[in-house]
């Protein structure tokens, strides 16, 4: 995707950032939980990718989701 498009990525594990930096050294990396992470700017699209399966509750399921859509634009897409 990055290919194609400018990404933000995130996570909750410090070690995980670090992978992926070495991975994306050119992508910004913000450390963050997915249920609870407010960047104050907006997306086209936000992607949760397989992250998701983390969320074993309804309530974290909501937040997560809750967390996409507020950095969503207007008609931009989850």
């Amino acid at each position: 995707l990055k290919r194609h498009l400018d990404a933000t990525l995130s996570d909750v594990s410090p070690q995980m950032l670090a992978v992926s930096r070495q991975l994306n050294p050119d992508l910004e990396h913000v450390q963050g939980d997915m249920r609870t992470l407010r960047l104050g700017r907006t997306f086209d699209v936000v992607l949760i990718h397989d992250a998701i399966m983390y969320c074993t509750t309804a309530d974290d399921l909501r937040a997560a989701l809750g967390t996409a859509a507020s950095h969503c634009r207007a008609g931009g897409l989850v």
